[in-house]
């Protein structure tokens, strides 16, 4: 081999190793870009993160109030309505009582009246034995 070749041998051999090396840093510039964009994408998704927990904190104070409420609401129905099926209760208890009281006090009348009517029955008999008597 000949310097000449020699020479040109190694010329396009740092030909090859420059041509590398550009795009070894070009490469390196894609990859530092990439970086970039991996970083920027990390902080867009703590940032998501964020409004999502922003979120979940306001959704968790919207469940504690609406539990607060509900709690109120089950109060007040024990309360009010629960109160008043009671009252309705004790107002049909009542009811019944004075309608048993009723039909007590009737059933003593019809005993009397039927007591009454035989007594007339048996005036009646005598008053006709008497006529049939007299005659």
């Amino acid at each position: 081999m000949t310097n000449e070749e020699f020479q040109g041998l190694v010329l396009k051999q740092l030909q090859a190793l420059t041509e590398g090396q550009k795009n070894l840093v070009e490469e390196q510039r894609n990859l530092a870009e990439g970086q970039k964009d991996l970083v920027e994408g990390q902080r867009n998704l703590a940032e998501g993160q964020a409004r999502i927990e922003s979120r979940m904190d306001k959704i968790e104070s919207r469940m504690d109030k609406l539990e607060s409420k509900v709690d109120q609401l089950e109060i007040r129905i024990e309360d009010e309505v629960i109160n008043k099926i009671r009252v309705l209760f004790d107002a049909n208890r009542l009811q019944d009582d004075r309608y048993n009281q009723v039909m007590l006090k009737l059933s003593d009348m019809d005993d009397k009246l039927d007591y009454v009517l035989l007594k007339v029955v048996k005036h009646d008999v005598q008053l006709l034995a008497q006529k049939k008597l007299a005659r």
